[in-house]
């Protein structure tokens, strides 16, 4: 099982969006059995629900009841460890991670470009 982790500042916008989009390409290829995509936040505040502008995105592609399920959480440091691959969504989110949850470089690379 390959496990990737998508990391933004509070797991209700960017990360989440990104998640359930990647986790519906994995399962439209026929790899959902093998990897597990999963969101967290830098600073994220437990048990919030998606923003509404992600929740209108994933509704036009017709993933909201995945956005529905979504509820926010923080990055905890023991996650860090069992991923194989974690996405951040900016150049200061993969610092904070190398710097406070000391992962290697190579595990931690920019999403998108901000």
């Amino acid at each position: 099982m390959y496990r990737i982790l998508v990391v933004c500042t509070g797991n209700t916008c960017r990360s989440p969006l990104a998640s359930i989009l990647l986790e519906e390409a994995f399962r439209r290829k026929g790899l959902a059995e093998q990897v597990v995509v999963d969101s967290a936040g830098i600073f994220a505040a437990r048990g919030q629900s998606i923003s509404s502008g992600a929740m209108q995105s994933l509704d036009k592609r017709g993933l909201e009841e995945a956005a529905k399920r979504h509820r926010s959480k923080p990055v905890e440091h023991h996650e860090l460890s069992l991923v194989d691959l974690i996405l951040v969504m900016t150049r200061e989110h993969k610092l904070l991670s190398l710097r406070t949850r000391r992962i290697r470089l190579t595990k931690c690379i920019r999403f998108v470009n901000t």
